[in-house]
């Protein structure tokens, strides 16, 4: 076993490699006890040596420490090999250098070379006692503002907790992007609480309750302290939470928490004590028991029962209209349109019209999109005074719908962050009394659901379209399946399938696939190639690809895949495969560097957050990649024009922290979207993601060409594998029980 080594050292300014986001560079250190005799220096001189790791600062002239281990390689050169590299800041024993160097390295916002010199002139050893005690006293430097002293004192005290939590527990157990988030999350006094209660490094930060143990139990933590128990519970329903469940039976979950528990002194828990704590946070209402077993942590618990009383109050409540000019207006409509509807688009535009709360459901093809346009179009006129609030789950469904209604629309996310501004009460009300109509519904939450409609009012309207047939939503519930399946909430199911043409195939398929069958057809707008490797599914699907590309461009092509890690054709892998494969890329091209990648212009990207640049899955092309100065600092501004924009967004290079590769995505990833050409790989490796709804949604985001590439027996296997979509949710239950409530009340 490699003995684990800790020594300080700072890096010399020179890389020998680097890709992605691993490096080797020269370092130098005044050490000598912990280096190899072969490196050693004289006395009193720096000697150099190489460090190897991943995500390391590279800040020059700053002394940081470095823990890992000598490795030598296969000719025979030693390496550290570094799991971590730690800044130190300077104290009154270092030189001005050192102090300017750690203070303009980036490790402090807002302090670059020309402020870091001047701070150094000003306050000299006493900079840092300066810029934590007293900042404002920065404001007698030149150029340094009130907001960006604020910005200065604020990244100190974040930089500086950082290091005093490493210098507290090692370096080893929490990275820095973990400690930021606990910064962020426990604020200025986040030191203090930790040492007091190590777990809420889990119960309020969400880190992994395997690391936080090790952690308390260097701090000392008693391994029977009442907080270690509940952020046990809390970390295994975070984990089964992102399977999509919101309460877990009472005797599964004493199980896994007692697995993690005994990670650690077994033999100080006694049989019942974790059923008796559990009892604890019960009463003390941490913990929601709903009967026959099943315990939600408190809080979504309130989520799910509150979505079914607002939805249910809503159905209940009178909505008056002229029934005379309402079905004059839908008339109107129906002559307008250059094809005939059927019975069930019509109920479907009428009900929505009439209805405080509705679903309306249907494959695609099924004739939604032509609802969505006959809805909006004839609320309008039929409410002039009122407004109506067009929202889809994700950017590109938002453009659809827009697209289909004139009128505009934007995600749900961005919805829920402009209600959320309290002085926006013109807002407000409006949403309150207008109508929400939410496409691609399938995608909501539970949490997204509930926040919705606690903005609404019970006497506005709520008309939610979706295909209940797709994947469920990636966050935890199944709503729209369980509002259908509830009964309580009326839906109407369009059945008929009305596109045709080039893509009759993709939805015939869809169909059949639906109900189970595995005689597809093939043709032209639906194909399937045959591989016995994953090797050769990613070279045929990367050649496809090419091709496709070259023929309709790139926002027209998408590679699908089940997986995104742990395969060589899951989207990771295929996005890196094709940036190796494009031409322009390689030393000395411009680029920028981001989460282990380097993005170059002509590059295709997706955001994969909600932000004021662009949306979580929306993708578009780096158009272009300028130097800047940032804080006396050579930066870089990317610009990158989304599919469906005109006007280009620019991100910073911290920026780019949200961005991905959008060459490939996972099938979950590509709800909401459409292309014309969609290539999805089926394979022996994909098994274990392969279901029918998956393969379902991944066909359908396809308009024209559906191109399957692997075995024949594993696209069996997907048709066969029905997944229940069966999360532990209740709010169907809960939507019963309400809706009976109400119709009792009536009845009194």
């Amino acid at each position: 076993m490699e003995r684990m080594v800790t020594l300080r050292a700072s890096y010399a300014g020179f890389i020998i490699y680097e890709s992605g986001d691993f490096s080797i560079s020269m370092w130098d250190t005044l050490e000598t006890e912990e280096l190899p005799a072969s490196i050693r220096a004289s006395k009193g001189r720096k000697a150099r040596f190489s460090v190897k790791g991943y995500r390391l600062q590279l800040l020059k002239g700053v002394t940081c420490i470095l823990q890992g281990s000598w490795q030598a390689s296969e000719k025979g050169y030693l390496n550290f090999a570094a799991k971590s590299a730690i800044p130190v800041e300077p104290d009154e024993h270092d030189t001005a250098g050192a102090r300017v160097a750690y203070l303009s390295s980036g490790l402090i916002k807002g302090i670059g070379k020309k402020h870091a010199l001047a701070i150094e002139q000003k306050f000299g050893a006493d900079s840092f006692e300066v810029i934590r005690d007293n900042p404002e006293l920065l404001l007698g430097i030149p150029g340094i503002g009130m907001k960006r002293m604020k910005s200065i004192a604020e990244s100190y005290r974040q930089t500086h907790f950082i290091q005093e939590l490493h210098a507290m527990i090692g370096n080893d157990e929490i990275s820095l992007q973990a400690a930021g988030k606990i910064y962020d999350v426990l604020g200025t006094k986040a030191g203090t609480l930790i040492k007091g209660n190590p777990y809420l490094m889990t119960t309020a930060a969400g880190l992994p309750f395997p690391v936080v143990d090790r952690v308390a139990e260097k701090l000392g933590a008693s391994p029977l302290m009442e907080e270690r128990f509940e952020a046990a519970f809390s970390h295994v329903f975070a984990l089964y939470r992102r399977q999509g469940h919101l309460f877990l039976p009472k005797a599964f979950l004493l199980k896994e928490t007692g697995k993690l528990l005994e990670q650690r002194k077994p033999e100080a828990l006694s049989g019942d004590m974790l059923e008796c704590r559990l009892e604890s946070l019960i009463a003390e209402k941490a913990l929601d028991d709903e009967g026959h077993g099943r315990i939600y942590p408190a809080h979504y618990a309130d989520v799910e029962k509150e979505t079914a009383g607002k939805l249910i109050r809503m159905k209940w409540s009178a909505l008056p209209y002229d029934k005379e000019r309402y079905a004059k207006t839908v008339r109107e409509f129906i002559l307008s349109q250059p094809f005939r509807l059927s019975e069930k688009q019509i109920a479907a535009i009428t009900w929505a019209l009439v209805s405080r709360v509705l679903i309306i459901t249907g494959a695609p093809g099924s004739g939604k999109t032509t609802i969505i346009k006959g809805i909006v179009q004839c609320w309008k006129s039929l409410n002039p005074k009122k407004s109506l609030y067009l929202l889809a789950p994700t950017g590109k469904a938002a453009r659809r719908a827009s697209m289909v209604t004139g009128e505009l629309a934007c995600t749900v996310d961005r919805m829920l962050l402009m209600l959320k501004d309290t002085e926006n009460k013109e807002l407000s009300d409006s949403f309150r009394s207008g109508l929400v109509l939410c496409d691609e519904m399938s995608m909501v939450d539970a949490v997204k659901l509930h926040a919705l409609l606690s903005h609404m009012g019970e006497t506005g309207q709520f008309i939610m379209v979706g295909d209940a047939d797709q994947l469920p939503s990636i966050e935890a519930g199944d709503t729209l399946r369980q509002m259908i399946v509830s009964g309580s909430i009326r839906t109407i199911c369009l059945d008929a399938v009305f596109r045709q043409g080039e893509d009759s195939l993709i939805t015939g398929n869809a169909r059949r696939i639906n109900q189970g069958e595995k005689t597809l057809e093939y043709g032209e707008g639906f194909r399937f190639v045959e591989t016995d490797t994953d090797e050769k599914t990613k070279t045929v699907m990367l050649e496809l690809y090419q091709r496709y590309i070259k023929e309709c461009g790139f926002q027209n092509v998408a590679m699908l895949t089940p997986r995104r890690v742990k395969s060589i054709i899951g989207s990771d892998h295929l996005n890196q495969a094709v940036m190796e494969r494009l031409s322009g890329r390689g030393r000395g091209a411009k680029h920028v560097h981001a989460n282990g990648t380097d993005f170059y212009v002509g590059d295709r990207v997706m955001e994969n957050q909600n932000n004021v640049r662009a949306n979580n899955g929306d993708v578009g092309t780096i158009i272009g990649i300028a130097a800047c100065s940032e804080d006396d600092q050579l930066k870089y501004k990317v610009q990158i024009r989304m599919d469906g924009s005109e006007e280009p967004v620019v991100y910073t290079e911290s920026d780019m922290a949200s961005v991905s590769p959008g060459y490939c995505c996972t099938i979950h990833k590509s709800q909401g979207s459409e292309y014309p050409v969609v290539i999805i790989p089926v394979t022996e490796s994909c098994k274990v993601m392969l279901k029918r709804n998956l393969l379902y949604t991944g066909i359908t985001r396809a308009k024209e060409q559906v191109i399957l590439v692997g075995q024949k027996k594993m696209l069996d296997y997907a048709i066969d594998n029905v997944d229940t979509g069966r999360r532990n949710t209740m709010l169907a239950e809960f939507l019963k029980r309400e809706d009976t409530k109400m119709e009792e009340k009536k009845d009194a």
